[in-house]
């Protein structure tokens, strides 16, 4: 009798414990949820252009937005920020950026400047001239996605000297002819269509002087579907100050 007792309980528990989660699943749990939503937020690069002081990048650039900083690492002479991807999400409007070496003592000034950045859009950041003299020019990275095999490529020329340069021309061995002339210093051109998966050479000219030859780019191949920018970075004169540290190179880096 007293065990008959004892299972009746039991299943008096059971069956307040089944009636208890019933209605706990009519709560609703308080879970943060991830934001998909990007429609008012924009992307953007920053590619470090900027002559380091030695033949090696002393410095530890980082990016802040309104404060926070949103690099994980530093942006080193010649790299961009993000590594991967086609960018870092910011929201979209006016906002407060400050680039800064965090080297104790750094004789490099802070960069700090507000952009306007409209929603969904990329941007890319070039910083420039020379540590001690450090500047910043941002421009819309226009990308599309080819219907077809191609890729696309843009040219940016942020060769460093302290007076006015020459432009300069680029010329594409694989398809025997310029694709970009005259292109000024700390000018950005639109993106063109480029074949992919070929591997290519372009050679640096100086505008109008093809004795005069900058720099040779080889096997530049770039993946289809992809967006690229070719940028012609460093000193101008490789002997600038009798030094040949951070000669000018054309180099590339994606952007998506």
């Amino acid at each position: 009798m007293k065990l008959f007792k004892v299972f009746i309980i039991s299943l008096g528990t059971v069956a307040t414990s089944c009636i208890s989660l019933s209605c706990d699943k009519d709560v609703p749990e308080n879970v943060a949820t991830a934001d998909e939503d990007f429609t008012n937020s924009s992307l953007f690069q920053v590619y470090n252009a900027s002559i380091p002081s030695a033949a090696t990048d002393p410095r530890k650039n980082y990016v802040y937005v309104h404060g926070s900083a949103v690099t994980g690492a530093a942006v080193a002479y010649g790299s961009f920020f993000p590594a991967v991807g086609p960018g870092a999400y910011t929201p979209s409007g006016s906002q407060a950026f400050l680039i800064k070496d965090t080297v104790p003592g750094s004789t490099q000034p802070q960069l700090s400047f507000t952009q306007d950045l409209q929603p969904t859009k990329h941007y890319t950041i070039f910083m420039y001239d020379t540590f001690n003299v450090i500047k910043q020019k941002a421009v819309e990275t226009k990308i599309e996605i080819p219907n077809d095999t191609t890729s696309r490529v843009r040219f940016a020329n942020f060769a460093y000297y302290p007076t006015a340069t020459p432009g300069i021309d680029i010329f594409s061995k694989a398809r025997n002819a310029y694709v970009v002339q005259n292109l000024l210093s700390t000018q950005v051109t639109e993106f063109i269509p480029y074949a992919s998966a070929i591997s290519d050479t372009l050679y640096v000219y100086e505008a109008g002087n093809p004795a005069n030859k900058l720099d040779t780019l080889n096997g530049f191949a770039p993946t289809r579907l992809r967006s690229y920018t070719l940028i012609f970075r460093g000193r101008w004169r490789t002997n600038e100050a009798g030094s040949a540290v951070n000669p000018r190179v054309l180099a590339s880096f994606p952007n998506n």
